[in-house]
């Protein structure tokens, strides 16, 4: 009803607030979250996001931040981080690195 709805907007506004604060500091930030698949049932759209609560905020996420990987596992049994995107993941890197690193750290450090 009208008071979830309210909830959402003021969790959306806190977590605007932490996050931008988080940011502003001067240090590297790292976030780890959940991706989230949903199917738009009048479109047949699928869509892989952070799981989050409310509606803009998980749109929000990755734009505020310059790098963001997906970590997947590869049907070998590998696991790979996405820098790029895939398959509806959103994923960004503006370091150069190669659309999907070994899940290591020496390879991300590059």
């Amino acid at each position: 009803g009208i008071n979830a709805m309210q909830d959402y907007q003021l969790y959306e506004k806190h977590m605007t607030r932490v996050i931008t604060g988080l940011l502003g500091l001067p240090a590297n930030v790292v976030v780890l979250g959940h991706v989230t698949i949903e199917k738009d049932e009048a479109t047949g759209i699928i869509s892989k996001r952070c799981l989050a609560s409310g509606k803009a905020l998980p749109e929000k996420l990755p734009i505020w931040f310059e790098e963001v990987y997906v970590a997947l596992a590869k049907p070998d049994g590998s696991r790979v981080l996405l820098t790029q995107p895939l398959q509806n993941y959103v994923a960004r890197c503006q370091r150069g690195l190669p659309k999907e690193v070994p899940m290591k750290v020496e390879e991300v450090l590059k």
